[in-house]
């Protein structure tokens, strides 16, 4: 049967339900100009929400900063720690497609200038009256690297843009075109091999040049 009495306890646990959901709704206050605004649990909500929305855009912008942090070299410290290692008196050796044994010989001296991100350089070759000077260069706005060169028996400058490898051991460069003669210059890479040794090779395999420390100044 069912009594005529109300059920004292299921009032008394609707209303503590009720109390329960006031307290954890959210607070609206109305600013000076008389509008509503949400504190206490809503702006936590809010916060919340924009946390999850840059956790699920993070993974996008992951591999974007991976390349940055891989693009070599990132920094002057680098580019002079390069440049140091550079820099010194070195016998060359040319060699020709095919050949073990060089075509040419000669000196290269490379001189570190203040800025620590150019070499000025000279060559000479032994028995032979040509000769060459030049930059080898890094342009920190362009991220780029590049020499700027003549030589005593080529009419046309010698002018090659660079970019380093991923791990910075070397240097591939592309010839500037439109200000010398076609073929006259080709792609080439500058391969560090370690503090006393570097290889200049050109990308078609014609040539390579093997450089050897004769001194650090």
């Amino acid at each position: 049967m069912l009594s005529g009495r109300p059920n004292t306890r299921v009032t008394l646990t609707a209303r503590a339900d009720c109390e329960m959901h006031r307290s954890s709704a959210p607070q609206l206050k109305r600013d000076l100009l008389g509008r509503r605004k949400p504190t206490g649990g809503y702006m936590k909500a809010r916060s919340v929400t924009y946390l999850i929305v840059a956790l699920l855009a993070l993974p996008s912008l992951l591999p974007s900063q991976a390349v940055v942090s891989h693009a070599p070299p990132l920094s002057n410290g680098g580019v002079e720690a390069l440049m140091i290692t550079l820099a010194g008196k070195w016998r060359l050796d040319v060699y020709s497609d095919g050949h073990s044994v060089p075509v040419a010989s000669g000196q290269r001296e490379m001189r570190l200038l203040e800025d620590s991100t150019k070499l000025a350089w000279t060559e000479t070759f032994v028995g032979q009256s040509r000769a060459g000077n030049g930059v080898l260069g890094y342009n920190a706005a362009t991220g780029t690297w590049y020499v700027l060169g003549s030589y005593s028996h080529e009419p046309n400058p010698l002018v090659l843009i660079g970019r380093a490898d991923l791990e910075g051991r070397s240097l591939v460069f592309d010839p500037l075109k439109t200000i010398s003669r076609s073929g006259t210059f080709v792609s080439s890479e500058l391969r560090l091999v370690d503090a006393e040794h570097f290889e200049w090779v050109a990308s078609d395999g014609g040539w390579r040049i093997v450089f050897t420390r004769i001194s650090h100044s």
